[in-house]
């Protein structure tokens, strides 16, 4: 760790002039249109499996709208108002005509994504899908098994998830946000602080994936979406109830992610190659979140340096890698570009890494 941070440190000092000099904006557009143009399924209007493979996943769904909402933003470009219609439509038959998932998380990531369209276009039918998700997501918790909790799968109410809890009150904090309503903050805090009192280590900063309900066995590996949803979680309240711990616990959080062993490739300041398949978006995940961390007012100026060192490091790793080759496709090593084929997955990941840094940026 201590390596770790002094080269933190050392890069802190040369990154502001040097990413002064790159044009991240057209870096970022160009992933963009990799993005719609290997992934956007034109006549399902959803996003496509891998650049091989047509077949559709839900909750992926959401992260790659979530980078074309970054580039909404980024441009003011109102071509991409139509996305959002289609997409609306086009989850929805690729999720056998429903929105509904058996999978909480999966629900929670849609809806997320829902209330973010809404608040650029203002149309009804996207909050009206949050909310219709969102009381079929909470009425998953319970306090028979583990002491509450939100449960990750609705047939396995002992299945008392990080991966759920976290995406389920940043849900929340985005409802409370556009409704105003504190019937949604008080869920958001009384998740938050479920998750905190059982799968968070206050010592360490590391978010626990799991507890299971039947056993209070604890399933202590750790993944940076994981991290950077709770994280969220803490900025969002912290920005609502001005309780310092809530800032306090969103800073342990990403100093663990930056600095652990567990979430680090080995011997570098990047973060490691989490697997494929959905552990693909997760290092991304965590970069869109770290964000809003960065951006807090109230943050101290050496750990905003810190984080934004990072972020800024990592993408340049990223970059370096995918431009060596004409698709510009992103693997699940950062350090290695995929070469002719890729998943959305993956993708979306280092697209999000990039949009990220345009959002401290610019």
């Amino acid at each position: 760790m201590k390596s770790t941070l002094l080269t933190l440190l050392a890069f802190m000092f040369t990154f502001s002039s040097v990413s002064a000099q790159i044009d991240w904006h057209a870096r970022t557009a160009q992933l963009e249109r990799v993005l719609v143009d290997s992934f956007w399924n034109k006549d399902w209007h959803q996003f496509d499996e891998s650049t091989t493979s047509r077949h559709f996943q839900y909750w992926p769904q959401a992260h790659a709208m979530d980078v074309l909402i970054d580039a909404y933003d980024r441009t003011g470009d109102d071509s991409y108002l139509s996305y959002f219609d289609q997409w609306y439509d086009g989850i929805k038959i690729g999720n056998q005509g429903s929105y509904f998932n058996p999978y909480n998380d999966d629900m929670a990531w849609i809806g997320i994504t829902m209330t973010k369209i809404y608040q650029r276009t203002h149309s009804k039918k996207f909050l009206d899908t949050s909310l219709y998700l969102w009381k079929n997501i909470i009425c998953n918790w319970n306090t028979q098994y583990a002491g509450g909790g939100v449960a990750w799968k609705v047939d396995s109410p002992w299945s008392k998830n990080a991966c759920i809890n976290g995406p389920s009150a940043v849900l929340a904090m985005q409802l409370y946000s556009i409704t105003q309503d504190k019937e949604y903050l008080e869920w958001a805090d009384k998740i938050y602080l479920w998750t905190r009192a059982h799968l968070f280590n206050r010592s360490t900063g590391a978010v626990y994936d799991h507890i299971n309900g039947q056993t209070l066995q604890l399933g202590t590996r750790t993944f940076t979406y994981n991290q950077g949803l709770f994280m969220e979680a803490g900025v969002r309240l912290y920005q609502v109830r001005k309780k310092q711990f809530y800032l306090d616990d969103a800073i342990k959080a990403a100093n663990y992610t930056i600095t652990s062993t567990h979430t680090l490739a080995k011997g570098m300041d990047i973060l490691k190659d989490e697997g494929a398949g959905d552990a693909a978006l997760f290092k991304g995940i965590f970069m869109r979140y770290l964000v809003d961390l960065i951006k807090e007012e109230n943050l101290d100026s050496t750990h905003r340096d810190q984080f934004q060192a990072f972020m800024i490091h990592n993408a340049e790793i990223a970059w370096t890698g995918v431009s060596k080759s004409a698709p510009y496709f992103f693997s699940p090593d950062w350090q290695k570009p995929a070469g002719d084929a890729t998943t959305c997955n993956a993708q979306v990941s280092g697209s999000t890494l990039l949009e990220s840094v345009c959002r401290i940026l610019y």
